[in-house]
């Protein structure tokens, strides 16, 4: 007897955590994502301001310098579709996030659901 109330608690806790603990896992994988995406993203900036610097001293005459700026237009060109490029990634991932936590508020509400009405079936009604 007491083990099957055991078997029952047991069972509900963990119906009642699988909510959280998915919800958990997925903060934490869109954390992984979002870190890896900030890493690589300031990696691939750092290179191209290195690049730009590296550019600039190497400038020694007018020439040079010419060279310089009509990079520099192409240098902006980059870094701007780099930034759009950039901003899309981290809307779809959020866009993403989003989509995954609405899905788990799915999942969770009908399992609420499935579960509270069998038990109102079990509850006894009250005479009046």
């Amino acid at each position: 007897m007491y083990t099957d109330m055991m078997k029952q608690f047991n069972d509900q806790a963990q119906r009642m955590t699988q909510p959280m603990t998915r919800l958990n896992e997925l903060a934490v994988e869109s954390i992984e994502r979002l870190a890896e995406f900030q890493l690589a993203t300031l990696q691939s900036y750092s290179e191209m301001g290195v690049q730009q610097l590296k550019a600039a001293t190497q400038i020694q005459d007018l020439e040079g310098m010419q060279k310089y700026a009509a990079g520099q237009v192409e240098a902006v060109k980059t870094v701007s579709k780099k930034v759009a490029d950039d901003a899309k990634v981290l809307a779809e991932m959020g866009a993403s996030f989003k989509t995954e936590l609405e899905k788990m508020a799915q999942e969770s509400q009908s399992a609420v659901a499935a579960a509270v009405k069998p038990a109102t079936k079990k509850a006894p009604s009250k005479a009046a």
